[in-house]
């Protein structure tokens, strides 16, 4: 069993210069850096060690998996902001994250959501389709996908100039985007 990590001690003033978020940052990154010290990296356990002990954060510790995520999917945001594509592995995982989103704020399986070649997830509650291609269909490019859900392109435009396809009924998805966590 590891031994429990320290936590990241908030730091009482900033240093002369240093502004309190800098201040916050380098006691998380000691913090991180002695959690990293204290692994014995000649055992078999090491990965399952540093995913159980989270990360810590200025708001206490994180689970690792997820706050690696959300790094990765604001790594993508700020990239395409800044007009700069995302790299392939960065992008599949911020797709995969959005659409596993909208699959818990829409569980159902009426619509088929398609980001090709990244992912295809079935949403919205209603009648299923258990055969052949489904009445309602939304097939997204990736970058366009990541874009509409975090609002940085409206749902119209998108479709518009068919960066995404929707087809049926129920494949109108503007009730559902942008994601709310990320706007």
């Amino acid at each position: 069993m590891p031994a429990a990590a320290p936590e990241a001690a908030a730091p009482a003033a900033p240093a002369s210069g240093q502004s309190r978020p800098q201040a916050m940052v380098r006691a998380a990154v000691s913090a991180a850096t002695a959690d990293l010290a204290a692994l014995r990296l000649d055992q078999p356990d090491a990965p399952d060690q540093l995913v159980s002990r989270g990360v810590p954060t200025p708001g206490g510790r994180a689970d690792l998996i997820p706050f690696l995520t959300d790094a990765v999917a604001e790594a993508v945001l700020h990239g395409l902001d800044l007009g700069a594509p995302p790299v392939r592995s960065a992008l599949r995982v911020t797709v995969r994250m959005f659409t596993t989103s909208l699959t818990e704020r829409a569980p159902g399986r009426s619509v088929e959501l398609r980001v090709p070649p990244f992912a295809a997830v079935q949403i919205v509650e209603g009648p299923r389709h258990t055969r052949g291609t489904p009445p309602n269909v939304v097939e997204a490019e990736p970058v366009a996908f990541v874009m509409v859900a975090t609002g940085r392109l409206d749902w119209e435009t998108a479709v518009a100039d068919g960066r995404v396809r929707a087809s049926g009924e129920r494949a109108d998805l503007r009730s559902l985007l942008p994601l709310p966590s990320w706007r």
